[in-house]
């Protein structure tokens, strides 16, 4: 007689709300059309990586800050600077306000310009 296999739910299928030390209550929302199109798909790892952190530190918001000390656990200042013109070329992001002369945060916009 053979044994009866254990069910497991899928991982989505978990309630997020787990005891952890952490308490999670966020989380990045991409849509499949998105991760499907092919300036996201051509766009490089790193990039990726740097606008999903950009998509979760803007809690939702259009127009956000994204501080040094929050891509330096990220990558370097010269990874970051070319990510940044590679997500203005794609139409994923414009710069808002730059930050440079009153040596300030730039301040990003998130756009939709990539799915045209």
């Amino acid at each position: 007689m053979s044994r009866k296999r254990k069910y497991q739910k899928p991982i989505w299928k978990y309630d997020h709300k787990i005891d952890t030390s952490t308490n999670d209550t966020k989380f990045v929302q991409l849509y499949h059309s998105q991760l499907t199109h092919k300036n996201f798909v051509s766009l490089s790892s790193v990039a990726k990586v740097v606008y999903i952190y950009m998509l979760d530190y803007s809690n939702g918001n259009m127009i956000t800050t994204f501080p040094h000390k929050i891509y330096k656990t990220i990558t370097t200042k010269p990874t970051f600077i070319k990510c940044i013109k590679e997500l203005t070329e794609k139409g994923f992001i414009e710069i808002e306000e730059s930050g440079r002369f009153t040596r300030t945060e730039n301040k990003y916009k998130f756009l939709y310009k990539w799915c045209e």
